[in-house]
């Protein structure tokens, strides 16, 4: 069971990362890069756990607000990051710091959107390809849950209960 329960996590895992991808949210790959898979034995039920430790997937599956001030050393360390990995052309710190401002004004300004969520979207493939009865049927349990809405920014939890 517990092979079973890695094995679907992983997959989930891996379906949140695809998504992130096809919608183009990858900017420094530390969302792509921060999933964990863990599940645990709560009571009657099992919790399988896909974490997200970088702590903002819900600002991208969602978008964020007009009004939202990134911080800029954050953004200064995204766009650092994005030359790094040859996503921009060379500049020196003062043009990085000059970018980063402008992406902290936008948003500010505008807010971000997101057309379509990822999470949804992976969630919705993992029942497609038959994750949640694959699941049932190794726990011999009913999957009834599958978003943990409370830690909805740090977790997705697919739960099976008797």
């Amino acid at each position: 069971m517990a092979k079973v329960l890695f094995t679907e996590g992983e997959q989930m895992k891996s379906l949140l990362q695809q998504e992130l991808i096809a919608q183009d949210h990858i900017a420094s790959g530390n969302l792509h890069d921060s999933f964990e898979v863990d599940f645990n034995i709560v009571g009657s039920s099992i919790n399988l756990s896909v974490t997200n430790t970088a702590g903002y997937a819900i600002a991208v599956d969602e978008g964020v607000g007009a009004g939202t001030l990134v911080g800029i050393t954050k953004l200064i360390a995204w766009v650092k990051d994005k030359q790094r990995r040859g996503k921009m052309l060379p500049f020196d710190n003062e043009i990085a710091i000059t970018i980063a401002q402008r992406v902290q004004d936008s948003i500010k300004a505008g807010g971000t959107t997101s057309p379509r969520g990822f999470i949804g979207n992976a969630m919705e493939t993992a029942e497609k390809i038959g994750m949640f009865e694959r699941i049932a049927a190794a726990t011999g349990l009913e999957v009834d849950a599958i978003l943990g809405e409370s830690e909805i920014d740090n977790t997705l939890t697919i739960t099976a209960t008797i």
